[in-house]
C-alpha cells in the first residue's frame, strides 16, 4: 500500500497505520535547531528553546522524546538530560524548552534528541559556547594588600608587583588583558597577577569570547622606575692602613635620594643626603656597600667594596711543645714577610730583654713568642704563634713489633721502642725522634733480663721465645718501665691428617683419622665443618661426613692441618649397563654388567645366586636383583625380563603333537585380553571357535579335515572394531 501524502487529515491516518501497513520504514529524527548561538546564563535568566522534527511512521504511544547536552568538550559519553516529553508522538515538529544546569561552562556544547520506544538518536545539533555567568558585575582590581587601584602607578624596575581581583576571587578562571590587546594573555588564568613589566591591565571572569566582558574590571595602569646604576667609586678592593682616614664616594650626588652605607650587612649611617661615607680609623676592615631609595620608594644596591688592612705574616717553624732537656738548649727561629722589619721575642707574655732578633736560644722553659714591626709603609704589628718549651716531668715507653707482624702466622718478628712521650706539667709531648737515642735500654723476658738485649730493638726467630716482653730505660736520673708485649711466632709444625677412608654408610661406617704430629706434649682440637668437637686426642674415630680439620697446640699458638672430607656414601657409584625393566625375545639371551663395585652378587627370584662376578646372562623371564658391595657398603639394585612381545599373528598351524606349532599362538596384545575377542571360521564357512581372552589354545584337539591344507578364517575384535584377520592352514 502507497500511503498518500495529498491531505494532512490523510497523512495523519497513514502515519497512524504505517508501522503495520508499511514495515519497511522507521522513524528519521532530524538533528535538532537551538534558539541561541552562545547563551549567557544566570540566575536572572535561564530558559531556551531547541526546535525538533522527526519523521513517521509514528512511535509507539509510549514513547518518549528525550532533549540531551553534551560536556562542553562536545561528548555524549555521560550526557546531560535537558528535557523530557511524552505527549509529542503524534506531533511531528515540536520545541523543547529547558534550563542549563549550573555547571555549564565550555565552549563546544552541542544537543541531540533521543526516542526510547523505538530507540533512535538524532544527529548532534551544531556545537556552541555556553557558560553560567555566577558574576554578572565588573570586577575591582588593587593590590595584595587588598587596597583598591586605579589609574597609574609605578614599580621598581627589576620587582614584580601582584595585581589581584578583590570582589570575586573566587571563580573558576580568569582573563587577564595587557595594552587593550583582544587576546588574553597566555597562561594567565587565576584571580591574581604578578606585573614584571609596563603596561595597562584589566581582567574578566572567563565566561568564554561572549560573556565575558560584563565582568570586566577597572583597567590599571603600571610604569617602571628607571635602574639608575648606583656604584661605590675607585676600587672593589681598598687596603688601608689602621689610624689612617679614609672615604668611600658614590657615583650619583642627588640631594633628593636617601642613603644608607652598610659595612658586612649591618646599618652604618642614620638614613638621608649621606654620598660620602669616612671609615672608622680604629676597624676600617669589612665589606661596604650603599644602597640609595628614590622618592617613589624604590631602592637599588651597589656592588661591594672590600677594605682590608696591611698585613704581614710572622711564624715560628716548630712544634707548639718542645721538650727541653735540663742543661741543654732550643733554638726557635721566626719568619716574616714584612718590610724592613724589626723584633722583639716574649717568655710567658713578657718581653725578653735584648731579644730583638730572628733568632732566639732558650734554656728555661716557658710560652714564646715574637712580635714583628713592619718598618715601611703601615706600620702593621703582629704576634707569631706561640711555643711551649716545657721540662719532662716523667716520661711514657710503649713498645711494639715492627709490621709485618700477626700472632702465630710470623716466623720471626722485631721488638722497638714505637713511642716515647714526655710528661711536663701541662701537656704531654711525643719525644720519641727527639729521645730514642738518648736512653739505654734492657729488654726483660718473662720478667727477667735478657743477656746482651741493650739496644733499643731485638730480633726474635724461634717459637721457643714466645712469651712476654718489656723494656727498662734510662736517661739521667728517670728510670722508665715500657709495657708488657705479648709475642707469639709460628710453632715450626705442620700437621698433615690422613684417614682410613672417606665415605660413610649412613653413620654405620667408622672411619679412624690419624695425625701425623702426635707429640703428647701438644693439644688437639678436632672441628667438623668448623664446629669443635670434643675429642682431644691425635685420633679421631667418626662415622659422621663433612669437612675435617684439626688443631695443634703449642707455645701459645694453634697450627691448623689440611681439610680432610669424609663423603656420604652415593649409590651412583654403582652403575648397570641395562634399564630396570629388560625386554628380550623369547629363546634369546641378555648380558648385563654392572661397574664401581668391590664383589658383586646376581640373584633371580627364588633368591637363588647366579653370578658373582660383574656381569650375568639372563635368558628368562622374571626379577633379578643385584647385591655390590663398596667397602663396607651395599648397593641393591632390582630387574625385571619380559619377553618382547610381538605383532605377527601366525598363519599356519601343525597340531601333530610334536610341540611345534602345535597350538594357534597369537601375540600378547590380543591374547589374554578380556576385552578382546577371537572368531575362528572352518573351511565351509562354519564357527568352529570363539572365546574372550583368548588363551593361545585352539585347537583344544586334533582336527581332521578330507582336504589336505584346509584354509581356516580369523577375526580378532575389540567391541565394534576389527583388530586383525586373516588366514590360517592347517598342516599336519
Amino acid at each position: 500500500m502507497k500511503c498518500s501524502k495529498r491531505f494532512h487529515i490523510a497523512a495523519l491516518l497513514c502515519a497512524l497505520f504505517l508501522l503495520h501497513v508499511c514495515p519497511s520504514h522507521s522513524q528519521t529524527l532530524n538533528k535538532p535547531v537551538p534558539y541561541f548561538t552562545a547563551p549567557c546564563i544566570s540566575d536572572n535568566f535561564n530558559s531556551y528553546k531547541v526546535e525538533f522534527e522527526w519523521s513517521p511512521p509514528l512511535v509507539n504511544n509510549t514513547n518518549e522524546f528525550i532533549l540531551e547536552l553534551s560536556n562542553g568538550n562536545g561528548s555524549f559519553s555521560n550526557p546531560t538530560v535537558l528535557s523530557t516529553v511524552s505527549n509529542k508522538n503524534t506531533t511531528l515538529k515540536f520545541e523543547f524548552n529547558f534550563s542549563f544546569p549550573a555547571n555549564t561552562r565550555g565552549e563546544n556544547y552541542k544537543v541531540r534528541v533521543r526516542s526510547t520506544n523505538p530507540a533512535r538518536t538524532s544527529p548532534e545539533s551544531n556545537s556552541f559556547p555556553a557558560y553560567y555567568q555566577t558574576v554578572r558585575e565588573s570586577l575591582l582590581l588593587g593590590d595584595e594588600n587588598g587596597n583598591p587601584l586605579f589609574g597609574e602607578f609605578y614599580i621598581c624596575d627589576g620587582s614584580s608587583f601582584r595585581l589581584q581581583v578583590l570582589n570575586f576571587p573566587g571563580e573558576a578562571s580568569y582573563r587577564w588583558f595587557r595594552n587593550r590587546n583582544i587576546t588574553p594573555i597566555a597562561g594567565a588564568n587565576k584571580y591574581f597577577l604578578d606585573i614584571t613589566q609596563p603596561g595597562y591591565y584589566y581582567v574578566e571572569v572567563d565566561y568564554g569570547d561572549y560573556c565575558s566582558s560584563s565582568t570586566s574590571s577597572n583597567e590599571v595602569g603600571v610604569e617602571l622606575d628607571n635602574f639608575m646604576g648606583i656604584a661605590i667609586e675607585g676600587s672593589a678592593n681598598v687596603e688601608v692602613c689602621t689610624g689612617s682616614p679614609y672615604v668611600l664616594k658614590a657615583n650619583i650626588d642627588d640631594s633628593d635620594l636617601i642613603y644608607r652605607w652598610f659595612k658586612n650587612g649591618t646599618l652604618q649611617n642614620t638614613p638621608g643626603y649621606l654620598p660620602e661615607f669616612t671609615l672608622s680609623t680604629t676597624d676600617p676592615q669589612g665589606m661596604y656597600v650603599v644602597e640609595i631609595e628614590n622618592p617613589g620608594g624604590c631602592s637599588e644596591t651597589s656592588a661591594p667594596v672590600t677594605v682590608t688592612a696591611p698585613n704581614i705574616n710572622v711564624s715560628i717553624a716548630s712544634d707548639a711543645d718542645v721538650l727541653l732537656l735540663p742543661g741543654e738548649s732550643v733554638s726557635l727561629n721566626v719568619a716574616t714577610n714584612a718590610q724592613s722589619p724589626s723584633y722583639q721575642w716574649f717568655k710567658d707574655n713578657t718581653a725578653v730583654s735584648g731579644a730583638t732578633t730572628p733568632s732566639l736560644t732558650i734554656s728555661t722553659p716557658g710560652v714564646y713568642k715574637a712580635r714583628v714591626i713592619q718598618g715601611t709603609g703601615c706600620a702593621v704589628a703582629t704576634f707569631s704563634n706561640e711555643i711551649t718549651i716545657a721540662f719532662p716531668q716523667d716520661f711514657e715507653i710503649i713498645i711494639a713489633a715492627q709490621a709485618p707482624y700477626s700472632e702465630c702466622t710470623q716466623t720471626d718478628a722485631t721488638l722497638h721502642i714505637q713511642t716515647i712521650n714526655a710528661i711536663t706539667s701541662s701537656t704531654t709531648i711525643n719525644a720519641t725522634a727527639q729521645l730514642v737515642n738518648n736512653f739505654t735500654y734492657q729488654w726483660q723476658f718473662e720478667g727477667q733480663p735478657l743477656s746482651g738485649a741493650t739496644a733499643s730493638t731485638i730480633s726474635l726467630s724461634d717459637p721457643s721465645e714466645n712469651g712476654t716482653y718489656r723494656v727498662t730505660a734510662n736517661l739521667n736520673a728517670f728510670t722508665v718501665t715500657s709495657n708488657d708485649l705479648p709475642v707469639k711466632l709460628q710453632p715450626d709444625i705442620n700437621p698433615i691428617i690422613t684417614s682410613n677412608g672417606n665415605v660413610s654408610c649412613n653413620g654405620a661406617t667408622t672411619i679412624t683419622i690419624t695425625s701425623s704430629i702426635t707429640d703428647a706434649g701438644y693439644s688437639y682440637k678436632w672441628y667438623l665443618d668448623n664446629a669443635q668437637l670434643p675429642e682431644t686426642g691425635s685420633v679421631l674415630n667418626t662415622n659422621l661426613t663433612g669437612v675435617y680439620k684439626l688443631g695443634v697446640m703449642t707455645e701459645g699458638c694453634i697450627v691448623f692441618s689440611n681439610e680432610l672430607v669424609i663423603n656420604p656414601f652415593e649409590d651412583s657409584v654403582v652403575t648397570v649397563d641395562a634399564p630396570e625393566r629388560i625386554v628380550i625375545a623369547e629363546g634369546f639371551s641378555k648380558t648385563v654388567t654392572a661397574s664401581g663395585a668391590d664383589t658383586y652378587a646376581w640373584f633371580n627370584q627364588e633368591n637363588m645366586q647366579i653370578s658373582n662376578t660383574a656381569s650375568v646372562t639372563l635368558m628368562e623371564e622374571g626379577q633379578y636383583i643385584l647385591r655390590a658391595n663398596v667397602g663396607e657398603c651395599q648397593v641393591v639394585k632390582s630387574f625385571t625380563v619380559v619377553y618382547q612381545d610381538s605383532f605377527v599373528v601366525p598363519n599356519i598351524i601343525s597340531p601333530n603333537s610334536d610341540g611345534i606349532n602345535d597350538l594357534w599362538v597369537i601375540p600378547n596384545s590380543y591374547a589374554f585380553k578380556n576385552d578382546v575377542e577371537v572368531f575362528i571360521y572352518g573351511p565351509n564357512g562354519e564357527n568352529v571357535f570363539r572365546a574372550v581372552g583368548y588363551q593361545n589354545n585352539w585347537p583344544e584337539s586334533n582336527l581332521s579335515y578330507p582336504v589336505n591344507k584346509p584354509v581356516f578364517y580369523y577375526k580378532i575384535v575389540r567391541g565394534r572394531e576389527i583388530l586383525k584377520q586373516g588366514t590360517i592352514t592347517l598342516i599336519r
